[in-house]
């Protein structure tokens, strides 16, 4: 079925679990991995090599798409949870270079069950990794590389930018979000964005891919997901909101954290577009009344 295909586009992330560990930086080797996959798909073009440059960014884009987003099932993860991973973020799932904190269906969502969230019960949660100072879900690369490119597409080629930010956002009313998870992630339309700003980018001045008369396009420049990842995307400091049952389970589950989580969350605003209609984010993890 389709949504088996997006389901790592649908995965939430455990935001708590993992900040009471001490989860070392993987940066060095996702970005070394990430440049693997753009010499990967910049051979693929230059086979073609079309004389036009707009063409030309549309087949990088796409490309690039192709290698890191390709849905592939993930070894080592039980069930339905092994589905519709990228391969870039199969790889942060797996790699034993890369440092991680899996906690399944457990960790603060042990007690939602399946009626209150199917993708949550039956599949869990995307592996947290960090990358510089930040904690995000492996799920937040797969929104940027292959929802960052649906932008891409959605914005007509970057010439009505808010034409994808709204059916972004509707994304998240439907399979990507609360038909599923039960959850409206504002991380995952920051991730989202970040990567529609990475595929309208390339390219330009400042993007690592850049046109050359040898080689038709070429690396100019290391990956450096420093360059693209912000605090939105972490999920603690930028909650989701859930669903009704998912929020009675959270409050249940995570009151004995009550106060350690209250001292750590501070309210902040995020930056990136979005319109429509959108949730209130009410405390941390969308809980309205959880701290005083």
């Amino acid at each position: 079925m389709w949504w088996l295909a997006s389901m790592a586009l649908a995965y939430e992330v455990d935001a708590w679990t993992p900040r009471t560990l001490s989860l070392l930086d993987s940066s060095y080797v996702a970005n070394l991995a990430m440049e693997a996959h753009l010499d990967r798909a910049l051979e693929r073009v230059r086979r073609r090599c079309p004389v036009d440059p707009e063409r030309t960014k549309r087949l990088v884009g796409r490309a690039v798409a192709r290698e890191t987003a390709r849905r592939v099932r993930v070894a080592g993860r039980p069930g339905l949870s092994s589905l519709g991973h990228g391969t870039y973020s199969a790889y942060l799932e797996t790699a034993p270079e890369v440092a991680r904190v899996t906690t399944g269906t457990a960790g603060i969502f042990e007690e939602v069950r399946l009626l209150d969230a199917p993708v949550l019960a039956l599949a869990g949660t995307a592996a947290t990794v960090r990358l510089g100072d930040t904690l995000i879900g492996t799920d937040k690369v797969d929104h940027f590389l292959a929802t960052g490119f649906d932008y891409l597409r959605w914005s007509r080629w970057t010439e009505h930018p808010d034409r994808a930010v709204r059916r972004g956002v509707r994304t998240e009313h439907l399979f990507l979000g609360r038909l599923t998870s039960k959850a409206f992630s504002y991380g995952d339309l920051s991730a989202n964005w970040s990567g529609y700003q990475f595929y309208a980018g390339l390219l330009g001045p400042d993007s690592v891919v850049q046109l050359s008369e040898e080689a038709c396009v070429v690396r100019v420049a290391g990956w450096d997901w420093s360059a693209w990842v912000t605090w939105e995307w972490d999920e603690f400091a930028n909650p989701s909101v859930y669903g009704p049952r998912v929020r009675r389970a959270l409050t249940d589950g995570l009151a004995p954290d009550r106060p350690a989580i209250c001292a750590s969350y501070v309210a902040r605003e995020p930056e990136v577009p979005l319109l429509g209609r959108l949730p209130e984010q009410a405390g941390p993890f969308g809980l309205e009344g959880f701290c005083p």
